[in-house]
């Protein structure tokens, strides 16, 4: 999973308050089900920029919006806008100054 740098830092900065106040005496374990799906709700802005990055990359080769709608499981409506933002990311210098930092 690739993430921007504003993702790294937020991350950072979110493990790094964790640590700082965590009391192993006032540790409750956290029931898997319950970790997985923070995991899941964790990532998922990630894995929405993966999608969005994808979809990009997906028009820019030719595929097209009913073909990505189906793909994606969304009405051809639904993947337009998806199209709109994947677009809106690419051309985004915020975006493309953090994916040539990351290697992406």
């Amino acid at each position: 999973m690739r993430l921007t740098r504003e993702q790294i830092a937020e991350r950072s900065e979110e493990l790094a308050d964790y640590a700082e106040s965590f009391d192993p005496d006032r540790a409750e374990q956290m029931p898997i089900g319950e970790y997985r799906l923070w995991r899941v709700v964790r990532n998922r802005s990630a894995d929405e920029a993966l999608m969005l990055d994808a979809i990009a990359e997906a028009r820019g080769d030719g595929i097209s919006i009913d073909r990505i709608a189906e793909i994606v499981g969304v009405s051809a409506d639904a993947a337009r806008i998806l199209c709109g933002e994947a677009v809106d990311r690419r051309r985004s210098p915020e975006s493309k100054s953090a994916s040539r930092s990351l290697g992406i």
